[in-house]
């Protein structure tokens, strides 16, 4: 007996474990109710709300496992139930989060045992108690005194995919839910509108097809995501809205065909992907039967095909993009960067349709956002491609130009015609030539004049008449014309070097104080000529790491330039000190005029300017720009103060640090 008892007990509970869970909406929460409701196939769609309360008592309604309700796409109707508790008078109401739902009903039980029944759907505007936007807002109706729970049966029916995101709220939850849901699809939306207006613009001024192929799509796109799929529609009217929900997939098909064409402009498949234009060919061909098929009102029929072909499609553009980076074309690295995320996002709203995936609240945001960072590599790459054109327009107008210059008595006509068109191009060469040229002309100048120096000795006819002293002060003038020459190629061939190839260093550890030593040697007999001190100030040993023929080169010059800018009977001074990060060098002479050096200008990068010294020497200028480079390249930097009429030319050489 109590065995039979406990199965009469089981079979009496089974359709209360089916039913649904009470919500409660004290609460303040904004969230999806599909693990809360339980739902039935009505597959005749004819059933009436008392038929299916004798279904719901015979235990037939299926407990709904997911967050995001999938009910595939089919002929059926379909019956969801859910009850609620609520304070009394106040407000609630029920969302359906998808905006293309063709017929949606609900019933309620009204006390004294009213039904009150409110309609709504894509095809349908809004009422009193529904208001269809890019979503449907239903209001629940208000429990009576005398019992605060309240069943709800919803029955929808669609040529549509339904995937049902239901959620319950009241108006101050709803309105923080969709702020923040909105904020969000304004982003993308105001990044599809950019892109296609932009592009626009672009195929008015290039009448380049491939900018209008993109233009199309983001249009079609735009169409498909934006006004069906997230129910923007409802913007334009009632009359667009229904339009667009009666024929959607003229969108997707107008989409898909664009960026077929526009992919074998980009990949130039007619010279690169000859024997897969097939492939472009049978995926047009098989968007053009779906927009035919869509514009006789085959809705439903292609429904179920169109997500399996616009994956078919993002696979096989993908494969042809990397075959065409296969063979050498660099842009299509950001074709296959955007099919990328278009695929993967294509392939998990595949995988979540088969159920091999959950479906979320987010899911339906997974399709725009794959396409929108597919729209903007694609973008990328028509920058890219933009780029090459403009290098190639460049390149052309350089090639002739020189013909026009080499053929100037044939083509006199057409130079007249493009003068205007190259004349910024000219005056950008001509600044870039100005500087060489003039370094060029005081080069040859300065080097001239010694060599006629050296040659007017060597053609003397009357060499034996000279006497041994006027002969020594020949020599010694021409020893004089030689270093200056050996000076002025050595810088020369510094400063050509560095033009050649970019400035590096070779470093070592040296003591700068032999260095220093050395060339204050060197430099002894030409001060003195100057009546010059010269005076070397340093602290023991002075180790540096640089590269010692640069650093030796910058000594050579920065002396070069006190000897030949300080007057006579003056002092220079070298002095050499450790620091903590390294030697500190530094180069004080006194200078007649220190205005005439304009030394604001001395170590200025292009700046080399030749100026005589007090005794009318000459140079090419190059002395200071090698030293800064130099200098550059071992770690450090020239710099130049004025102190009374001292010149002091400083910087700093790092040190060797042991490991």
């Amino acid at each position: 007996m109590r065995y039979l008892l406990v199965h009469f007990l089981f079979f009496i509970a089974l359709p209360l474990l089916a039913s649904s869970q009470v919500l409660d909406l004290q609460s303040s929460g904004y969230y999806n109710i599909g693990r809360n409701l339980s739902y039935f196939q009505d597959k005749p769609a004819k059933m009436t709300l008392q038929e299916i309360k004798v279904m719901d008592s015979a235990g037939k309604f299926r407990r709904s496992k997911n967050e995001i309700l999938d009910l595939g796409t089919s002929t059926s109707a379909f019956w969801i139930k859910f009850s609620y508790k609520n304070i009394p008078e106040r407000n609630s109401f029920l969302v359906i989060d998808v905006p293309n739902i063709e017929d949606i009903d609900l019933y309620a039980t009204l006390p004294g045992g009213r039904t009150e029944h409110l309609h709504g759907g894509s095809l349908y505007p809004s009422s009193e108690d529904v208001i269809s936007g890019k979503n449907f807002v239903f209001s629940l109706p208000d429990p009576d005194t005398g019992s605060i729970v309240q069943t709800v049966y919803l029955r929808v029916k669609s040529n549509n995919m339904m995937l049902l995101a239901l959620k319950v709220g009241t108006a101050e939850t709803l309105l923080k839910g969709f702020n923040s849901k909105t904020r969000f699809e304004l982003f993308y939306i105001g990044v599809l509108l950019t892109l296609m207006l932009f592009n626009l613009f672009l195929y008015f001024g290039l009448k380049d097809k491939m900018y209008l192929y993109y233009a199309l799509y983001v249009a079609g796109i735009f169409g498909y995501m934006i006004l069906y799929t997230r129910g923007y529609s409802y913007i334009f009217g009632n009359s667009t809205r229904i339009f667009l929900n009666l024929y959607p997939h003229l969108f997707a098909s107008l989409a898909c065909i664009s960026v077929i064409y526009f992919s074998k402009e980009f990949l130039s498949a007619k010279t690169r992907l000859k024997g897969y234009l097939w492939i472009f060919n049978t995926l047009i061909i098989g968007w053009l039967v779906i927009l035919i098929i869509g514009i006789f009102g085959g809705k439903l029929m292609i429904s179920r095909s169109v997500n399996v072909l616009f994956l078919t499609t993002g696979l096989l553009l993908w494969l042809v993009g990397f075959k065409a980076l296969l063979n050498g074309h660099r842009p299509a690295v950001y074709f296959l960067l955007a099919w990328s995320f278009i695929c993967i996002a294509l392939i998990y709203l595949f995988l979540t349709r088969l159920e091999l995936l959950p479906y979320h609240d987010w899911s339906f945001e997974v399709g725009p956002m794959g396409f929108t960072f597919e729209l903007l590599f694609l973008a990328f790459g028509l920058a890219d491609h933009y780029n090459t054109l403009r290098r190639d327009k460049i390149a052309a107008q350089k090639e002739n130009m020189e013909l026009i210059i080499s053929e100037q008595a044939r083509l006199e006509v057409v130079v007249k015609q493009r003068t205007e068109r190259y004349l910024e191009a000219v005056r950008t060469l001509e600044a870039s030539n100005a500087v060489k040229d003039r370094l060029f002309s005081i080069i040859a100048h300065d080097l001239r004049s010694p060599f006629n120096s050296l040659k007017s000795i060597f053609f003397l006819t009357d060499m034996d008449l000279l006497e041994l002293n006027e002969l020594k002060m020949l020599l010694n003038s021409s020893r004089e014309n030689i270093d200056q020459i050996y000076h002025t190629l050595d810088n020369l061939l510094y400063w050509a070097k560095s033009q050649m190839d970019s400035v590096s260093s070779d470093p070592v550890s040296f003591d700068l104080k032999e260095m220093a030593e050395g060339l204050m040697l060197v430099y002894g007999p030409l001060a003195k000529s100057k009546r010059l001190e010269l005076v070397l100030q340093a602290d023991g040993t002075c180790p540096v790491f640089a590269d010692e023929n640069q650093i030796q080169l910058v000594l050579r010059n920065l002396m070069d330039n006190a000897i030949k800018f300080t007057p006579i009977g003056q002092q220079i001074t070298l002095d050499l000190s450790n620091g903590e990060d390294g030697v500190y060098v530094t180069v004080d002479n006194v200078t007649a005029g220190v205005s005439e050096l304009q030394l604001e200008n001395l170590l200025k990068e292009n700046n080399h300017l030749s100026t005589r010294g007090t005794a009318k020497e000459s140079g090419v200028g190059l002395g200071l720009l090698l030293a800064r480079e130099y200098i550059a390249a071992n770690k450090g930097i020239l710099k130049v103060r004025v102190e009374g009429h001292h010149v002091i030319f400083y910087f700093s050489l790092p040190v060797l640090v042991e490991k």
